[in-house]
């Protein structure tokens, strides 16, 4: 029996499905986060009850996902997203299986999941925990570890890659070498997921506590140079003067510092790309020995402008992040 602190509105939505015979497990983010120790109001549920049945059980359902087995169920003030135990098909699009069969097995259901420590599920009516792939000794270990072979997991969703660095990084926890491995050789195919959902997961790294980390990962594992080619390049590019890092190292280390002090998404924006036009700008200056960056903060601007818009970030972050004085 685990201890499991459960707000009273979600013993009393568990109830609803144990009264009709069916079951219900608190899954993914909400479990994890109880063995991290972190503070969680977001719960996401599996159950054996078909779609249509949970419809049935409840007066306020909006279908969100049926096709895939999700509804979002409205009780008592709340929103509660209840997806039915299912295994996926193929993935044709690198992002939904284009069929999905539903079933009434939990462990069929956790076999689908993208990484152990996501895989866990907890049984309100019994109070016991479900760990099939040892999602807990990764959590003591601090690692991030597919649910099963790394390139079936990784084929399904591409953008899972971006997930395991952005975990790694929310978590501070290290990638399991296999994953690490597998990522780094499939790494081209994040170009088939959709700049919005790149973006997403950007963000958090960016607005995580370990900023450089994220990032540094993202380069060991070939991923930046397919997210974001600019920072990428900026790699090797030496600034001397007053500046003892390249240029890549000293937005990262600056973006750092923007999380050290706990700035907002648009301040860290500005940060990351403040000095981006300086590669294409470089030149040597024979007479004073030294390189040159002559309108860099010009060239930065257009550069940074280019890569906000490629993400599909709001006006009104691109009019925050990129000033007329950039």
């Amino acid at each position: 029996m685990v201890e499991f602190p459960i707000p009273r509105t979600v013993k009393q939505f568990a109830t609803q499905f144990s009264h009709a015979g069916f079951s219900l497990f608190i899954v993914g983010g909400a479990v994890r986060d109880y063995f991290l120790g972190r503070a969680t109001s977001d719960f996401d549920f599996a159950t054996d009850v078909q779609p249509d049945e949970v419809m049935n059980l409840f007066p306020s359902v909006i279908p969100t996902g049926i096709k895939h087995g999700t509804v979002t169920v409205l009780f008592r003030g709340s929103s509660y997203e209840v997806t039915t135990f299912r295994i996926d098909g193929d993935y044709r699009d690198a992002r939904h299986p284009e069929t999905v069969h539903f079933v009434r097995s939990l462990q069929e259901d956790l076999i689908r999941r993208d990484f152990t420590i996501n895989a866990l599920a907890y049984r309100l009516k019994t109070e016991t925990l479900t760990d099939l792939f040892d999602g807990i000794g990764d959590i003591k270990n601090k690692t991030i570890r597919t649910v099963g072979t790394p390139s079936d997991r990784l084929e399904e969703d591409y953008l899972r890659m971006l997930r395991a660095v952005r975990l790694a990084t929310e978590l501070n926890f290290a990638l399991d070498v296999e994953t690490a491995k597998t990522i780094k050789t499939q790494a081209e195919n994040i170009q088939k997921i959709s700049t919005e959902r790149q973006r997403d997961e950007l963000v958090r790294i960016i607005m995580s506590n370990e900023p450089l980390k994220g990032f540094n990962l993202l380069r060991e594992l070939s991923l930046e140079r397919y997210i974001l080619p600019e920072l990428d390049q900026a790699h090797g590019v030496e600034q001397r003067g007053a500046h003892i890092f390249d240029v890549r190292e000293h937005l990262l280390r600056a973006l750092q510092q923007a999380s050290v002090k706990n700035l907002s998404l648009e301040l860290r924006l500005a940060i990351l790309f403040h000095d981006i036009g300086k590669p294409p700008t470089k030149r040597y200056d024979s007479q004073k020995k030294t390189a040159t960056f002559y309108g860099h903060e010009v060239v930065g601007a257009k550069m940074a402008q280019k890569i906000l818009i490629n993400f599909k970030f709001s006006k009104s972050v691109l009019s925050k992040s990129i000033p007329s004085t950039f």
